[in-house]
Protein backbone atom coordinates (compact mmCIF):
# COMPACT_ATOMS: atom_id res chain seq x y z
CA UNK A 1 0.00 0.00 0.00
CA UNK A 2 3.17 2.74 1.12
CA UNK A 3 3.39 2.61 -3.34
CA UNK A 4 -0.50 3.81 -3.19
CA UNK A 5 -0.94 5.24 -6.52
CA UNK A 6 2.56 6.42 -8.64
CA UNK A 7 1.34 5.11 -11.75
CA UNK A 8 -2.42 4.27 -12.84
CA UNK A 9 -3.47 3.32 -16.29
CA UNK A 10 -7.20 3.50 -16.13
CA UNK A 11 -9.92 1.81 -18.80
CA UNK A 12 -13.59 2.15 -18.51
CA UNK A 13 -14.50 -1.96 -18.95
CA UNK A 14 -18.16 -3.36 -19.67
CA UNK A 15 -18.86 -3.24 -15.82
CA UNK A 16 -22.35 -2.63 -16.01
CA UNK A 17 -21.67 0.53 -14.85
CA UNK A 18 -21.62 3.12 -17.07
CA UNK A 19 -18.18 4.53 -18.28
CA UNK A 20 -17.10 8.14 -16.91
CA UNK A 21 -17.25 10.01 -19.71
CA UNK A 22 -20.39 9.05 -20.37
CA UNK A 23 -21.96 10.27 -17.13
CA UNK A 24 -19.52 13.75 -16.01
CA UNK A 25 -17.01 13.56 -17.90
CA UNK A 26 -13.26 13.89 -17.07
CA UNK A 27 -11.21 16.54 -18.96
CA UNK A 28 -8.23 15.33 -21.29
CA UNK A 29 -5.16 16.43 -20.47
CA UNK A 30 -2.42 16.80 -17.29
CA UNK A 31 -3.77 17.05 -14.16
CA UNK A 32 -2.36 17.25 -11.02
CA UNK A 33 -2.61 14.99 -8.56
CA UNK A 34 -1.12 14.24 -4.65
CA UNK A 35 -1.29 10.85 -3.15
CA UNK A 36 -1.27 10.19 0.58
CA UNK A 37 -0.22 6.51 2.07
CA UNK A 38 -1.92 5.66 4.76
CA UNK A 39 0.67 6.73 7.17
CA UNK A 40 0.44 10.39 5.91
CA UNK A 41 3.57 10.45 3.18
CA UNK A 42 1.86 12.83 0.20
CA UNK A 43 3.37 12.49 -3.04
CA UNK A 44 2.90 14.76 -5.93
CA UNK A 45 2.75 13.02 -9.36
CA UNK A 46 0.89 13.54 -12.91
CA UNK A 47 -2.27 12.55 -13.69
CA UNK A 48 -2.77 11.76 -17.62
CA UNK A 49 -6.43 11.52 -18.67
CA UNK A 50 -7.24 9.92 -22.43
CA UNK A 51 -10.22 9.62 -23.87
CA UNK A 52 -10.54 7.31 -26.94
CA UNK A 53 -14.15 6.73 -28.29
CA UNK A 54 -16.09 5.01 -25.55
CA UNK A 55 -12.94 5.03 -23.26
CA UNK A 56 -11.57 6.91 -20.39
CA UNK A 57 -7.83 6.27 -19.37
CA UNK A 58 -6.21 7.73 -16.25
CA UNK A 59 -2.68 7.65 -15.81
CA UNK A 60 -0.75 8.52 -12.38
CA UNK A 61 3.11 9.16 -13.51
CA UNK A 62 5.44 9.36 -10.66
CA UNK A 63 8.93 10.26 -12.16
CA UNK A 64 10.78 7.16 -11.08
CA UNK A 65 8.68 4.87 -10.03
CA UNK A 66 6.77 4.75 -13.10
CA UNK A 67 3.11 3.81 -14.11
CA UNK A 68 0.52 1.04 -12.01
CA UNK A 69 -2.50 -0.19 -14.21
CA UNK A 70 -6.16 -0.06 -12.73
CA UNK A 71 -9.23 -1.04 -13.96
CA UNK A 72 -13.48 -0.60 -13.58
CA UNK A 73 -13.15 3.89 -13.70
CA UNK A 74 -16.97 4.65 -13.42
CA UNK A 75 -19.28 7.17 -12.13
CA UNK A 76 -21.58 5.46 -9.42
CA UNK A 77 -23.67 9.24 -8.30
CA UNK A 78 -21.01 11.94 -8.32
CA UNK A 79 -18.46 9.35 -6.92
CA UNK A 80 -15.50 8.42 -9.20
CA UNK A 81 -14.67 5.28 -8.32
CA UNK A 82 -11.26 2.97 -9.52
CA UNK A 83 -9.70 -0.11 -8.59
CA UNK A 84 -5.39 -0.59 -9.01
CA UNK A 85 -3.35 -3.27 -7.59
CA UNK A 86 0.27 -1.22 -7.13
CA UNK A 87 0.69 -4.56 -5.08
CA UNK A 88 -1.88 -4.74 -2.87
CA UNK A 89 -5.48 -4.40 -4.57
CA UNK A 90 -6.91 -1.02 -3.57
CA UNK A 91 -10.20 0.59 -4.09
CA UNK A 92 -10.72 4.46 -4.94
CA UNK A 93 -13.89 6.49 -4.21
CA UNK A 94 -13.07 10.25 -4.91
CA UNK A 95 -15.84 13.16 -4.65
CA UNK A 96 -16.12 15.99 -6.75
CA UNK A 97 -14.12 19.13 -5.52
CA UNK A 98 -14.72 22.89 -5.89
CA UNK A 99 -12.88 23.65 -9.09
CA UNK A 100 -13.88 20.90 -10.64
CA UNK A 101 -11.70 18.64 -9.13
CA UNK A 102 -12.26 15.06 -7.23
CA UNK A 103 -10.33 13.95 -4.29
CA UNK A 104 -11.16 10.71 -1.61
CA UNK A 105 -9.79 7.54 0.08
CA UNK A 106 -8.35 4.32 -1.88
CA UNK A 107 -8.83 1.34 0.61
CA UNK A 108 -6.63 -1.70 0.84
CA UNK A 109 -8.03 -4.87 1.84
CA UNK A 110 -7.29 -4.43 5.44
CA UNK A 111 -9.05 -1.17 5.39
CA UNK A 112 -6.41 0.86 5.39
CA UNK A 113 -7.12 3.96 3.95
CA UNK A 114 -4.53 6.49 1.79
CA UNK A 115 -6.39 9.58 -0.11
CA UNK A 116 -5.91 10.70 -3.82
CA UNK A 117 -6.80 14.62 -4.61
CA UNK A 118 -6.83 15.24 -8.44
CA UNK A 119 -6.87 18.85 -9.99
CA UNK A 120 -7.71 19.24 -13.44
CA UNK A 121 -5.53 20.75 -16.07
CA UNK A 122 -5.69 24.69 -16.47
CA UNK A 123 -8.23 25.77 -19.49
Amino acid sequence: MRCLVFGITVLALGTGARPARAQQPLAAGEWSATVTSPNGNPTEVTAEVVIAGDSTGLTFIHPTRGRFPAAELRFDGDTLRFSWSPGTPVTCALLPQPGGGYAGDCLDGNGRAGQVALTPPHS
